[in-house]
């Protein structure tokens, strides 16, 4: 009997391994394809939003704007996920402490929506004097009041995607920029020509950014 059983868990052990290689090789092609079909929509958004704004003028005001709330998320919610979130959420998963693990979870969530909006709420306060050290105006501070909620609506996805990636699915957090630059070029495409003037035209594209986000 214990060298049928013995037998059954060696037959077993290179199946499951063989599925779980499998598994990975999937992924692993999904998130390069998917890596590789971003990069080539986000050259085209770019070519779409330089069609319409070119490289100088307003477009520098939208930059600005754009460049402070991204470089917060990545600094504080990237940073955040990729050293602390993720490997302690998977390491309670290994040792099947699932509700501990999602305590953590839902603590870290309500601490980004708190914490990223408290600085959300804060910039949109100090955006005059923050724009107006970098040499804008009131262009600039519309434009960044419109973007900076992107900190807290990614700092929010960058949760969810640890999640999926800690329970192996990989598909839908590859495919996540590949449908935001989607829906950037689809905001621009439509919303740019039907807007009044450069100011609401660089509105829409600030827009669709955070619609898409």
């Amino acid at each position: 009997m214990l060298s049928g059983m013995a037998k059954t868990v060696e037959t077993a052990a290179p199946e499951s391994s063989a599925a779980s290689g499998g598994r990975l090789a999937w992924s692993t092609a999904v998130f390069a394809l998917a890596t590789g079909l971003s990069r080539v929509l986000g050259l085209v958004r770019e070519s779409v939003a330089r069609y319409y704004f070119g490289t100088i003028g307003a477009i520098n005001a939208f930059e600005v704007a754009f460049l402070i709330p991204n470089t917060v998320r990545a600094l504080v919610a990237d940073a955040a996920l990729s050293s602390a979130f993720v490997p302690v959420f998977s390491d309670l998963l290994e040792r099947g402490e699932r509700k501990r693990a999602w305590r953590v979870a839902s603590s870290l969530l309500w601490l980004v929506l708190l914490g990223l909006g408290g600085i959300t709420a804060l910039f949109v306060v100090i955006s005059p004097w923050v724009m107006r050290a970098f040499g804008y105006g009131q262009l600039a501070v519309n434009l960044s009041r419109i973007l900076f909620p992107i900190v807290v609506l990614l700092g929010l996805s960058g949760i969810v995607v640890g999640i999926l990636n800690s329970y192996e699915h990989f598909s839908v957090p590859a495919l996540s920029p590949v449908l935001w630059n989607v829906a950037i070029i689809i905001g621009l495409v439509i919303g740019v020509p039907r807007a009044n003037g450069i100011d609401h035209e660089l509105y829409e594209y600030a827009l669709a950014i955070l619609v898409s986000s």
